[in-house]
């Protein structure tokens, strides 16, 4: 017998609208809350496929959703009472797959921040894109503030966190076993690719028009150039920063 466990919260207050696609594993657990402004015709969207996946956890990041965290790292975002994954504001879409067993992924997004009630999106916005992919015991989160921003998220037997702070913000961040890698961005129309095959990886930018991937020398680093690889068999961390304006 299959089962898996969903807790919905929702504000009173506010239009909700619950578009989560829940196929259950054994033992899974979804824990969810959307809002958005009243009479929204956008909403927010969420698909969550645990079909393949046995006592998988999706919920949300301990942190205020609301405050910018420039220091936000895995463990600050585990501190202090589970939250339910939240998408706040509209326009807001995320797809997640689960598999293998006892892997979590904290989702946040916000699309109306520093609003004490979610807000429309102005003509011509988007809202936040999030597509999640976290196999086996992993742990994994995917933040973003602002609207306009993109993120990729795939853990093997990993962990990592891709946290966007700004407009227009794509990070492209795949982790492989045994690995941990995070990607967190600050600012507006920049661009990060990493993958982890081997230790422990955080990449931060914080700026405009900034992009971090490898490709040949002299070349100018975007969407067309490969993602930085990194392996390493040091136990010591490697931090990579890149601020401009």
């Amino acid at each position: 017998m299959h089962s898996s466990t969903i807790i919905a919260a929702g504000a009173i207050a506010f239009s909700l609208s619950f578009s989560a696609l829940a196929h259950a594993g054994e033992g899974n657990t979804i824990f969810i809350r959307q809002e958005s402004p009243a009479g929204s015709l956008t909403g927010n969207s969420l698909s969550i496929d645990q079909s393949n996946a046995n006592n998988s956890t999706v919920a949300g990041p301990s942190i205020p959703s609301l405050l910018p965290y420039v220091g936000l790292t895995l463990d600050t975002a585990l501190q202090g009472q589970p939250r339910p994954a939240l998408q706040y504001g509209e326009g807001n879409e995320a797809a997640i797959t689960m598999t293998g067993n006892d892997g979590v992924l904290l989702l946040l997004q916000n699309s109306s921040p520093g609003t004490a009630s979610p807000q429309f999106l102005p003509a011509g916005t988007a809202g936040n894109e999030a597509t999640g992919t976290v196999a086996g015991d992993s742990l994994g989160a995917v933040i973003q503030v602002g609207t306009g921003n993109t993120a990729n998220l795939q853990l093997q037997n990993a962990q990592g966190l891709v946290g966007q702070f700004g407009t227009n913000l794509t990070a492209n961040l795949t982790v492989g076993t045994g690995a941990s890698g995070q990607i967190v961005q600050v600012g507006n129309g920049s661009e990060a690719d990493l993958e982890v095959i081997a230790g422990n990886v955080t990449l931060t930018q914080t700026g405009n028009g900034l992009s971090y991937a490898s490709g040949p020398e002299g070349a100018n680093p975007g969407s067309s150039a490969a993602p930085i690889q990194v392996f390493t068999t040091n136990a010591s961390n490697i931090t990579i920063t890149q601020i401009g304006f």
